[in-house]
């Protein structure tokens, strides 16, 4: 097992630990949980069926994403004088403002690892200082990796403090010195050096600076994470994988939302069929444009766009569900419009029913979903777009996959959709 997922298994506990916090955490105006724009269907919704909808009458409309509805914040720029992992040119940018002698710091560590595994060459990964003043050896820890810093190991000492600050979190302060100078010395540092660093506080202004600029941006406490300028939401999602790996998602899938729902693609009249293209086979799905003439030209227009291409059937529910749709693979992301809902008479009578995941009435967009059973207490509740004629063995043999699990397995990829009209 790659020792990187090993960590992180660790890390997933993460979601139960409280970073480090001061007082008067503000407010936020964003979601409360960790994002699932359109979540899975429950084998238990049993709610109020919709009414019938009139074919036709549904439309669709532009939405604010995700992202766009977090926080914006004036973030310093990166410059030469931070401490950057990752490709200057990645398209994300992930900064943390962080305390050495915060628990959950440390314990997020392994967490950020993987993630710049796991989008490599798409995200850097910036460090900055935010030194709590209740702790009392957050200031000198700083100082020790900014003067390694000075003589290229700012990673390592980075790293080496984090992994033994069980070692030194509970030691007199007049010991730390000589604790950190240990850890210079261990480092192939020039021991002198470093130490009269510490002495003379040679690089406190530098962190004093990184710490005045979080209070002034208003950061509730440590760690925080800014990605593109957008703050992640700690207190409401928790600091996990699930929630800093949709986030990510997110802000790779801006660039590629619409400003606009798309304008006709089908004619009612017409049979239109889809072909799931995949390593494992095809999968074919007739689609009901005179049923649901709304839902099926947004899913014809994406298909076209190319939106599906390189995504995945990202959750698997055996005897239950396949869903797919998302880029993000989180089941967070949307194409920038949403759809009402259009409820016919058809039902969820059988294995291969094809239907748009939403999270509420008249909220469907691109991410849909794959009966592999009958599942009667779905009826009235989502729009039914089509059935599968071809390939439901390729979807019944799908492994179980959760994407909020960082060792799920990987999801059957789609390689393209493509529509033929006839």
């Amino acid at each position: 097992m790659n020792i990187h997922k090993i960590l992180l298994l660790m890390t997933v506990v993460l979601a139960l630990v409280v970073g480090c916090r001061g007082s008067g955490t503000p407010t936020s105006n964003v979601p409360t949980a960790v994002p699932t724009a359109t979540p899975t269907p429950s084998q238990a919704d049993i709610a109020t069926p919709v009414p019938t909808t009139v074919p036709g009458a549904a439309t669709c409309r532009a939405v604010d994403s995700i992202f766009a509805s977090l926080p914006a914040l004036d973030v310093p720029p990166v410059t030469a004088q931070d401490w950057v992992r990752g490709p200057a040119d990645a398209p994300v940018t992930l900064i943390e403002y962080s305390d050495f002698q915060c628990p959950g710091c440390a314990g997020v560590e392994p967490l950020l690892a993987f993630l710049a595994e796991t989008h490599k060459g798409q995200l850097r990964i910036v460090y900055r200082h935010f030194p709590l003043p209740f702790h009392d050896k957050a200031m000198i820890t700083a100082e020790a990796a900014e003067a390694a810093g000075a003589q290229g190991k700012f990673w390592e000492m980075h790293d080496l403090i984090f992994q033994r600050q069980q070692e030194w979190t509970g030691l007199p302060t007049d010991q730390m010195p000589q604790v950190l100078a240990g850890y210079a010395k261990e480092l192939g540092l020039d021991v002198d050096r470093f130490t009269k660093d510490l002495e003379n506080h040679t690089y406190r202004d530098k962190v004093m600076r990184q710490y005045q600029d979080a209070v002034n941006m208003g950061l509730p406490g440590t760690p925080s994470f800014i990605i593109n300028g957008r703050l992640y939401p700690t207190d409401q999602w928790g600091i996990s994988y699930q929630g800093i790996n949709a986030l990510i998602g997110l802000a790779l899938l801006e660039p590629r939302l619409y400003d606009a729902p798309p304008a006709r693609q089908i004619d009612p009249s017409r049979q239109y069929i889809a072909t799931i293209r995949t390593d494992k086979g095809d999968i074919v799905i007739e689609l009901y444009s005179a049923k649901a003439p709304a839902n099926v030209n947004s899913f014809v227009f994406l298909a076209r766009e190319g939106w599906y291409n390189g995504t995945t059937f990202f959750r698997v529910i055996p005897g239950f569900v396949v869903q797919a749709g998302d880029p993000t693979g989180t089941a967070a992301g949307q194409p920038g419009f949403q759809c009402d809902d259009e409820i016919s008479d058809m039902r969820f009578d059988a294995a291969g029913v094809v239907a748009i995941a939403n999270a509420g009435p008249n909220t469907g967009s691109s991410q849909f979903f794959i009966t592999l059973a009958p599942q009667p207490d779905l009826d009235g509740r989502y729009t039914i777009i089509g059935k599968v004629t071809k390939g439901m063995e390729i979807l019944q043999a799908l492994p179980e996959r959760n994407p909020g699990d960082p060792m799920a397995p990987a999801g059957l990829q789609i390689r393209t959709v493509e529509i033929e009209e006839r």
